[in-house]
């Protein structure tokens, strides 16, 4: 299924057009007018302090200008012999600082990398429309995708969202989507190692291709052995180089355990809330009697049930507007769709790197701009979920009618 452009593709092209223009607009409008995210604004001109930005620039001032002080810092922690405690600084992968290092943003000189963005932003929606129609997604869902909220607003960000979003879009058409052909494999696993260099939740791709292989594409066992061994190369490097950051995650998460723990009631009952989910009764100890038992296990399902709503963006804005959380609630509809039916569904290799997408977010911080890279697969299934849902319903009525 190739994405180039060719006759008869009026639809492709009006909603590829209206992309493309939509978000140069926004962009104009917002160099003279920011959007407040939180306590930061979001802007071409204004440098974003948002996404941990400000860590990310020191990171890639270290990169840079002090390389061996990271070597120094992963020694000193592998052999601290205490790998359960806080390390003394954290690293990112090095493709954004790349970015930010290239580009020289800082306060005062941003719109070259805001530029950047938005032709990012603008190239991936394009290449998910052009995959959309190759489905045979109607116009109206395509123009609805091209102004899709969640992919448009991070057009805008300066963070590590979209060029990840990118790089797994590349995996995505590669391999995902193609079968595994030998000229695709090594730009493939170039890919691979970008998306490895970029963001710690790399390792739920490396977990998807090792249990892809192992399930879907077996002959890659046999046949490509030496592919198969830099695939292993790279989880291990991902593992390595990630593993003060899941570390302290977990450290962070027995915190949040001990916390929760102080402030149970006598009962051993905690309220869970909906978007804030601060305390969990599945937390506490584990049960010992067959009740209590299935009253853990219930816990569970809620709290991985109302993670999902999260994901699908059915939470509080950050910026305090009402208007975001109806727009993300009313997608979220699509999104949850399309996740039900993805995996009920969609191919093997569509469930697997759905499900090791949504899994580090299960087990623990979740949110839904981490889904960004997947968006526009729970859109497409979600879509086509509800063309045949309406489908269905308006042959009953003709049914009705014509018995009536």
């Amino acid at each position: 299924m190739g994405i180039l452009v060719g006759k008869g593709q009026s639809d492709f092209l009006i909603a590829a057009t209206i992309a493309v223009v939509a978000r140069i607009v926004a962009f104009v409008i917002l160099v003279f007018s920011p959007f407040p995210y939180g306590d930061s604004l979001t802007a071409p001109i204004v440098f974003q302090s948002g996404y941990d930005n400000h860590w990310y620039i020191w990171a890639t001032n270290v990169y840079f200008q002090n390389p061996e002080f990271i070597l120094n810092e992963y020694l000193s922690y592998f052999f601290s012999g205490n790998l359960l405690s806080y390390p003394d600084y954290l690293f990112p992968g090095p493709v954004f600082p790349a970015l930010l290092h290239f580009f020289d943003y800082e306060d005062g000189n941003t719109l070259g990398l805001s530029l950047f963005y938005l032709v990012l932003g603008s190239s991936l929606v394009v290449i998910w429309l052009r995959w959309m129609y190759a489905r045979r997604v109607g116009l109206h869902w395509l123009i609805l995708f091209a102004l899709l909220p969640h992919e448009f607003y991070f057009t805008f960000v300066v963070s590590s969202d979209l060029p990840y979003a990118i790089i797994i879009a590349a995996f995505f058409f590669l391999y995902v989507s193609m079968e595994a052909r030998d000229e695709r494999l090594w730009p493939m696993l170039a890919v691979l190692l970008l998306a490895v260099l970029t963001r710690p939740l790399s390792i739920s791709l490396v977990s998807f291709i090792f249990f892809d292989i192992l399930i879907v594409r077996r002959h890659i066992i046999f046949e490509r052995p030496l592919v198969l061994a830099m695939f292993a190369f790279l989880g291990l490097v991902s593992a390595v180089f990630y593993l003060p950051y899941f570390l302290t995650q977990l450290i962070d998460l027995a915190m949040l355990d001990q916390a929760i723990r102080d402030t149970l009631n006598p009962e051993g009952q905690v309220a869970i809330a909906l978007f804030a989910m601060p305390a969990a009764p599945y937390l506490t100890e584990f049960p010992d009697t067959v009740s209590g038992f299935l009253g853990y296990l219930s816990d569970i399902l809620i709290m991985v049930v109302l993670k999902i709503l999260k994901l699908m963006g059915f939470h509080e804005s950050v910026s305090g507007m009402v208007v975001p959380v109806v727009i993300r609630g009313v997608f979220g509809v699509i999104f949850l769709l399309g996740l039900v039916f993805s995996l009920l569904r969609g191919s093997a290799s569509i469930r697997l790197l759905i499900f090791f997408t949504i899994l580090p977010m299960l087990l623990g911080h979740s949110g839904w701009r981490y889904l960004l890279p997947i968006l526009p697969l729970l859109f497409c299934y979600g879509v086509e979920e509800l063309n045949g849902l309406m489908a269905a319903a308006r042959q009953r009525i003709r049914r009705r009618k014509s018995s009536s």
